[in-house]
């Protein structure tokens, strides 16, 4: 549907708390499948509302959905801090900042030794594939991605079918969320999501949406993940082997899709000319086009600014990839912007507010971020983006 949805991992989360929530609100007082299916329900809604705003935004103003949902988890992060910091979710024997673990009551049952989260995923994956195959919904969601024109030349209301889909999505994550913490965790912290939501990105990619390979593929990096944490037990190799192996095995995976879908011809070779060959240093134009091919294959933004930053450990993740777009991509205002988010997150260890936790003022610069983001595809629509050589009284004609 040609929407990047790069916040999987607060999601995660907001279905964690929702859950966590619901057990430490009922307990004990109602029986134990009416609790189970009051978390997973919790859950679902929650995380489906969460994910909704970005696809809300992005629907009536274009907002860019990468950043604002990225910028979503890094608040769920901080969100989870701030409950690991309050008193009524911590274990009342000390003041330890950790959320409790949950009660044997609100932990889901085993089956073959392993709780019924397994299960549970089979059941999704099976009714994602009658979803998208099978009904009229999923139709249009096929038809969107394939071409937005078609869609509206079809009477598909773009924008409903968008928000519908950004909710199950992300009402799926949050599931995955109670999963975590009712199965495997048995209580919430900042690593539940584990990184689950990047990885079902690359699953998702490598599979091609299909349900069966979105099954071998998840199991596939499943194993090596657990495989990689035995190599470190047994021959002292560190586990990070494992996503080592992942992200090459993705680079040539990528690679073959493009040789694939791409035939790479050097026409100054054989003398012809071609529009990504000039005379004025057209080599250059041609690898640009190749690059720009790449790019858009990986979301038209560099998610990859996290990585690098370790090796410069000079900014954060939010700060790097939403300046860039505040600032339009001058220098200038690049500089201003920079200026403004770090007074921000330095503000944050120096203001105090009565009354106020002082976790929330973590918060504050991605939540800042996120409402200059909302802010400047506002003032852009209307104008659909149009390249300013055209002039600002040019619009597409619809049709």
């Amino acid at each position: 549907m040609k929407f990047w949805n790069i916040g999987g991992e607060g999601q995660i989360l907001i279905g964690g708390i929702a859950a966590t929530a619901v057990s430490f609100i009922f307990g004990r007082s109602i029986p134990q499948w009416v609790l189970l299916s009051l978390m997973a329900a919790a859950s679902i809604i929650m995380a489906g509302l969460y994910g909704m705003i970005p696809a809300v935004f992005k629907a009536k103003f274009k907002t860019n959905e990468t950043l604002l949902t990225l910028m979503f988890n890094y608040i769920a992060t901080q969100l989870i801090v701030m409950l690991q910091n309050t008193r009524s979710w911590q274990d009342a024997a000390n003041n330890f900042p950790k959320v409790r673990m949950l009660d044997f009551y609100s932990r889901l049952p085993r089956v073959f030794g392993v709780h019924i989260g397994w299960i549970i995923a089979l059941v999704m994956l099976v009714l994602y594939y009658f979803y998208i195959q099978k009904t009229k919904h999923g139709y249009e969601i096929k038809v969107i991605g394939d071409s937005m024109e078609t869609a509206r030349y079809a009477g598909i209301n773009a924008s409903k079918v968008m928000i519908r889909t950004m909710f199950l999505s992300a009402a799926l994550c949050g599931l995955a969320g109670f999963l975590q913490v009712a199965g495997a965790d048995g209580t919430l912290s900042e690593s539940t999501a584990g990184g689950v939501g990047f990885t079902a990105i690359m699953v998702a990619w490598m599979a091609d949406m299909k349900p069966v390979r979105i099954l071998i593929m998840s199991a596939f990096i499943a194993i090596l993940n657990r495989g990689a944490g035995n190599l470190q037990t047994v021959y002292l190799i560190p586990s990070s082997f494992a996503n080592i192996m992942i992200g090459i095995i993705l680079l040539f995976m990528l690679g073959c899709e493009f040789f694939i879908k791409y035939k790479v011809s050097f026409s100054f070779m054989s003398g012809r000319k071609s529009s990504a060959i000039n005379d004025k240093g057209g080599r250059y134009d041609y690898l640009a086009t190749v690059g720009e091919i790449i790019t858009e294959k990986s979301g038209n933004i560099n998610l990859g600014v996290e990585g690098t930053m370790y090796i410069g450990a000079v900014a954060s993740l939010a700060g790097a990839v939403a300046l860039v777009i505040f600032s339009a991509w001058n220098p200038l205002k690049s500089i201003f912007c920079s200026i403004i988010f770090g007074a921000l997150m330095i503000m944050r260890l120096y203001i105090a507010i009565p009354g106020l936790n002082p976790f929330i003022y973590d918060m504050c610069p991605y939540i800042v971020t996120s409402v200059v983001i909302i802010i400047t595809s506002i003032r852009k629509t209307g104008k659909d983006h149009i390249p300013e050589s055209l002039g600002e009284n040019y619009y597409r004609e619809e049709r």
